[in-house]
């Protein structure tokens, strides 16, 4: 970003003088931790994201542990993820789950995913006290979660599946007093909007348009401003890009409140 800064020059004779000089001012810079799985690694999320900021004048620098198929569980007990949360630098701290398991009873969700959430939320404020824990709502199973209908007949669909698993990041941010990342309720959204552009790679991970998609939600998360006119990756249509953009601002900013639990007036600067 750059600025021209203006200086008034009063001399003895009364007469008033301008003088401009053109001064690049750095970008912003702030500091995001991963911790998740393929869903985040992909891609390559985190690289996407900072690219939109990049051009949306802000600099994300980012560290990811990102292991496949890993679990909250998991991570809360992974030594490298511990000593990332105690360095205390990071300004947003990114959890998301495997994709299963948010779909889960309550009673499995409260031992195997809400308890060790809580550790590395508790860890994570620890040493960043004024970090915001951002959960990231992933996109349910393209086909459900069949094999696991006997816990409840919503996992046979997609969309009964998506509904179980934006309830549980909710969940996790009130009790956390955190953000969420609303990327499944966007990829629901675009999915009905638009039943004709695939978004999925397998039935679980997202391909390069599903990943832009992700990618602009957690922009406007982070930094509260929409992703319109931001960079969009040349494997992804500008036509496609332009609307991912104007559903992802509606579902972030339109509705913020719904995502936010987490006090961010320390933070308020980055979106200004």
């Amino acid at each position: 970003m750059a600025r021209y800064v203006f200086l008034l020059i009063v001399v003895l004779t009364g007469t008033y003088y301008f003088y401009s000089e053109y001064i690049s001012v750095p970008k912003q810079k702030t500091r995001v931790l991963f911790i998740g799985n393929s869903l985040t690694y992909t891609n390559d999320l985190p690289k996407m994201i900072s690219e939109i900021a990049d051009t949306g004048e802000r600099k994300m620098d980012y560290q990811s542990i990102t292991p496949g198929g890993s679990r909250l569980i998991q991570h809360a007990q992974n030594k490298k993820v511990l000593d990332e949360l105690m360095e205390g630098t990071w300004d947003f701290i990114v959890l998301q789950e495997q994709s299963q398991y948010p779909g889960f009873a309550e009673k499995q969700l409260k031992k195997y995913v809400y308890a060790p959430a809580k550790k590395l939320v508790e860890l994570a404020r620890k040493s960043n006290p004024s970090a915001v824990i951002v959960f990231y709502m992933t996109m349910a199973r393209k086909k459900g979660d069949p094999g696991n209908a006997h816990i409840s007949s919503d996992l046979n669909s997609y969309g009964g599946m998506q509904k179980r698993v934006n309830r549980a990041y909710l969940r996790l941010a009130k009790i956390n007093k955190s953000d969420v990342a609303p990327v499944g309720e966007a990829w629901e959204f675009f999915r009905l909007k638009h039943p004709g552009i695939e978004i999925y790679s397998d039935d679980i991970h997202p391909n390069v348009i599903g990943t832009y998609l992700a990618a602009c939600v957690f922009y406007s998360t982070f930094f509260a401003r929409p992703c319109t006119d931001t960079k969009v990756p040349k494997t992804v249509p500008l036509s496609i890009a332009k609307e991912i953009q104007s559903i992802t601002d509606k579902v972030v900013l339109s509705t913020s409140n719904k995502w936010r639990w987490t006090q961010r007036d320390t933070l308020q600067s980055m979106a200004d």
